[in-house]
């Protein structure tokens, strides 16, 4: 996980954004695994963040949006926190509401 980090710094020292957002990606999902939810969460929020700021890669923010919440549901976030988590995210990317409504619903089920 830490050389996939290593690796995403190198890109993004580059500008290499895509292939930087791949290397966080993997980080992200490898925390996950091992149950490390609040690093895998913010990994994909940075992810989300860098993809908001080229115009190319805004519709990814969705996706790694939606995979925080879902790292914050298996974090066993209570009702309160999840709904602030969803309007953050909503804030971040008033596009989530409408394209991502099934899961905007989805991390509201909590």
């Amino acid at each position: 996980m830490h050389f996939f980090e290593k690796a995403a710094e190198l890109f993004q020292n580059k500008e290499l954004t895509v292939s930087a957002n791949q290397c966080y990606q993997k980080a992200a999902q490898l925390a996950a695994q091992i149950e490390q939810y609040s690093m895998a969460i913010e990994i994909f929020k940075k992810i989300a963040t860098r993809s908001l700021s080229h115009s190319l890669l805004m519709d990814e923010a969705q996706r790694h949006l939606f995979n925080a919440g879902i790292c914050r549901l298996c974090q066993g976030d209570d009702v309160v926190a999840m709904d602030m988590s969803v309007m953050r995210y909503v804030d971040m990317y008033p596009i989530f509401l409408i394209h991502g409504r099934l899961g905007v619903q989805i991390l509201d089920l909590h």
